[in-house]
């Protein structure tokens, strides 16, 4: 894949200027697992991450243009979402082909959007009862 010259990072949280290295809040992926920035170069996938925040969900095909976070406790009503523009400098794709970049410096945020989670509704739903019973522990 081509590098591209935007990436996207999606938060629950309002940054300001710089995103700093840390360890991501999803573990579940073996290359999450250092301290870092992570970026994507889907929008669409970064609004997914800044959608799950915190709070119990999953997602059954993240890299999908169709992807859905579901939420199993409770719905992200009436809260703020981020999604933050990048330059890729710096940045590697890790794993190749994942659409997922890192990079071990902080990096300067470019452009900043917002957006409630009215607005993102197309992107997630609430779990079903059967998929509350089965991700729900």
């Amino acid at each position: 894949m081509k590098k591209p010259k935007i990436l996207f990072h999606g938060s629950s949280h309002k940054i300001r200027n710089y995103l700093k290295p840390r360890k991501p809040a999803d573990r579940t992926f073996k290359y999450n697992s250092q301290n870092g920035v992570y970026a994507t170069d889907r929008f669409g996938c970064a609004i997914g991450i800044s959608l799950a925040g915190k709070q119990r969900v999953f997602v059954k095909n993240y890299i999908s243009r169709n992807f859905k976070i579901i939420f199993i406790e409770k719905p992200p009503i009436k809260v703020k979402r981020f999604i933050y523009e990048v330059s890729s400098e710096g940045f590697k794709e890790s794993p190749k082909g994942s659409h997922q970049w890192f990079s071990k410096a902080r990096v300067k945020i470019l452009k900043t959007h917002i957006y409630s989670t009215e607005q993102l509704r197309k992107y997630w739903r609430m779990a079903t009862k059967e998929e509350k019973k089965r991700y729900g522990n």
